[in-house]
């Protein structure tokens, strides 16, 4: 059943989140500066949490680095939706200065 916009996350479900991430700080890849979640709806109006990974400028995009960061991402991914939170993770990469 599709929700509204009028499921807001509790604050347990963000704790949960912000700790799952947290929980990875220390296995960051070189050039990975934060993750930030924010809570919303996808596309379908069903209930989502989207990670945005951001990255310093400096990070060359080779295949290599490319999979690092995906499998780093990826891990927190499958813990969230293992967690039983009522958002499903998306995930972006950004870069900043």
């Amino acid at each position: 059943m599709a929700r509204t916009a009028v499921h807001w996350p509790t604050d347990a479900e963000r704790k949960r989140v912000d700790e799952i991430i947290a929980r990875h700080h220390d296995d960051r890849p070189d050039g990975v500066r934060h993750i930030t979640s924010t809570f919303g709806e996808d596309h379908a109006g069903e209930p989502a949490v989207f990670l945005e990974m951001a990255v310093g400028k400096e990070v060359q995009p080779t295949k290599e680095k490319i999979e690092e960061l995906n499998d780093y991402i990826q891990v927190i991914i499958n813990e969230i939706i293992d967690s039983g939170v009522d958002y499903w993770p998306y995930a972006r990469t950004v870069t900043e200065e």
